[in-house]
C-alpha cells in the first residue's frame, strides 16, 4: 500500500520544473517517484513523461556525465522494427541518459531530455530513442535520404567498431525514420555540424556509402520515438571474441538549432570521435552473408519531329536486375576469406543516343519512314567477382592476396557465353616492427 504526497516542484526540484513544462503534477509515492502518472525506478526521477510514454527499464545505465561506458545486453531474439518500444526486450536494454549540450554552449545540461535504449542480438545491434520536446516543436518531413534531413530534428549514432577513436560509421534518422548514413574518418579537417554547414565542431562524414539498416519513427505527444536496427553484416569490425566499440549519440533540435551528445564533448577538442563513450563487452556476434536483389523495370515514351508532325513511340518495358552476394568468414583466428559476387542484367528494345538525349536512334527505311530497328536492340549481362584472402600468423604480420574478374555476355538473362573483360591480382605483406 503506497502513500502519495503532492510536491511543489519549483521548491524541491527547480531544474525539473524548468525542463518538464506543463506535463502534469509531480507526486512522490512511497518507495518510488511518479511523474505525470508514469512510474520510475526508486532512485530515478523521470521528467517530461506522459502517461504510457515510457517503459520501465532494468538494464545497465550509462550516465553520460559520470561514466560514458555501458555493457549492452546480448539477447538472442528478433523484434519488428516499427517505431514502438513496447516489446519486452526493451525493458532489458541498457539505457543511455543525461545528455549534455554540444552546441551552442558545450558542457551545459541539455535542455531537452533524451533516453537511448540499446541491446544486441547475434546478428544486429538495436537502438531505441525517446526524445522529449515541447508540444508542436518537433520538425519532421518525409524527404530524401542523407541531406534531406538537414532541416529536421534527428538522432545521429556514431559507431566506432575498431575503437580506434578516429573512425566511425554514422547512422542518422529523423522522427519519421528517414535515414542518413556515411563513414567518418577524422583527419580531413573539414569541419561541419551534423549533416549541414560549419559550426566549428566536427569533421565531415562521407555520405556516399548507403548501408543497409532498418529504422522507423513516430511523433508522439511527449516528443518523438525512433527505433533503429543495424545488421552486423553492414559493418566492418574486429575479429576479437570480446569487443569494445566507441559510441556517440547526437541529438539535433531543429527548433533551437542546438545539438546534445550522450558523452560530453568539447568543441575546442582536437577530436570529436575520441570524446565518445564506449559499448563494452560485445561477444558472440556474427556477420553472416549479404544477399541483395534489385529488379528494375523501365518504360518510356519518346517523341521526335517527323515531316510536319511529331511521332511518338516506345512504352515497351526494359527489364534489368542487380544482384549482389557477399560472404566473409574467419576460417580460423588466423585465416580470413571474403567472396563478393555482383551481377547486372540489362535489356533495351533499341539503340539509344546515350551521350545526349537517351532517345532511340531511328533508321530510315526504303519507304522513307524513320523507325526503330528491333534487330539493333541492346542487351547484356555483366558479372564481377572479387576474392580476398588474408593470413595473420602473429599479431602485426599479415599476408593479403586478392583476385577480381569482370565478365560480360551479349544476351541478357541467358548466362551461356560469358567472356572475361578484366582481371586483377592483388598481394600485400605487412609486418609490424616494435622498437
Amino acid at each position: 500500500m503506497g502513500v502519495d504526497i503532492p510536491v511543489h516542484v519549483p521548491t524541491l526540484f527547480p531544474q525539473v520544473a524548468a525542463d518538464r513544462g506543463p506535463a502534469g503534477p509531480l507526486v512522490l509515492s512511497f518507495g518510488r517517484v511518479v511523474a505525470a502518472g508514469v512510474a520510475a525506478a526508486p532512485t530515478q526521477l523521470r521528467t517530461g513523461c506522459r502517461a504510457g510514454a515510457a517503459t520501465r527499464a532494468i538494464g545497465a545505465v550509462g550516465d553520460g556525465r559520470r561514466s560514458a561506458e555501458v555493457p549492452p545486453p546480448r539477447i538472442d531474439t528478433v523484434v519488428e522494427v516499427n517505431g514502438f518500444l513496447d516489446e519486452g526486450v526493451w525493458t532489458q536494454a541498457a539505457r543511455l541518459t543525461d545528455f549534455t549540450q554540444y552546441t551552442p554552449t558545450d558542457g551545459q545540461l541539455a535542455r531537452n531530455r533524451t533516453e537511448v535504449l540499446t541491446w544486441y542480438s547475434p546478428t544486429a545491434i538495436h537502438f531505441g530513442v525517446r526524445a522529449y520536446a515541447e508540444p508542436g516543436s518537433v520538425r519532421a518531413r518525409l524527404t530524401e535520404r542523407d541531406r534531406g534531413i538537414i532541416a529536421d530534428d534527428y538522432i545521429e549514432i556514431q559507431l566506432g567498431t575498431f575503437n580506434d577513436r578516429r573512425r566511425a560509421f554514422v547512422f542518422a534518422v529523423n522522427p519519421l525514420g528517414v535515414q542518413a548514413d556515411g563513414a567518418l574518418s577524422e583527419g580531413s579537417r573539414q569541419r561541419f555540424a551534423g549533416f549541414e554547414g560549419d559550426r566549428g565542431g566536427r569533421e565531415q562524414a562521407d555520405l556516399s556509402p548507403d548501408y543497409t539498416f532498418d529504422s522507423r519513427g513516430r511523433v508522439t505527444d511527449f516528443g518523438y520515438e525512433v527505433e533503429v536496427r543495424i545488421p552486423f553484416r553492414s559493418l566492418r569490425y574486429q575479429e576479437a571474441a570480446r569487443q569494445d566499440w566507441s559510441l556517440q549519440v547526437i541529438r539535433k533540435v531543429a527548433a533551437s538549432g542546438s545539438e546534445d551528445t550522450w558523452a560530453p564533448a568539447r568543441r575546442a577538442a582536437p577530436s570529436f570521435v575520441a570524446q565518445g563513450g564506449t559499448l563494452v563487452g560485445l561477444t558472440g556476434i556474427r556477420r553472416g552473408f549479404l544477399l541483395e536483389l534489385n529488379p528494375i523495370v523501365t518504360s518510356s515514351i519518346e517523341g521526335s519531329p517527323f515531316v510536319e508532325r511529331w511521332r511518338y513511340g516506345g512504352g515497351r518495358p526494359e527489364p534489368g536486375v542487380n544482384f549482389k552476394l557477399g560472404l566473409s568468414t574467419n576460417v580460423t583466428r588466423a585465416v580470413f576469406l571474403r567472396v563478393v559476387g555482383e551481377c547486372r542484367a540489362v535489356k533495351r528494345d533499341s539503340l539509344r543516343d546515350d551521350t545526349r538525349t537517351n532517345l532511340p536512334i531511328l533508321i530510315r527505311g526504303a519507304d522513307g519512314v524513320y523507325r526503330r530497328e528491333p534487330a539493333l536492340g541492346f542487351e547484356r549481362n555483366d558479372f564481377q567477382a572479387d576474392f580476398l584472402f588474408s593470413y595473420q600468423p602473429t599479431p602485426g604480420t599479415v599476408v593479403f592476396a586478392g583476385y577480381g574478374s569482370s565478365l560480360t555476355e551479349s544476351e541478357a538473362f541467358r548466362f551461356r557465353g560469358l567472356s572475361r573483360t578484366r582481371d586483377g591480382f592483388f598481394a600485400k605483406l605487412s609486418y609490424l616492427f616494435r622498437l
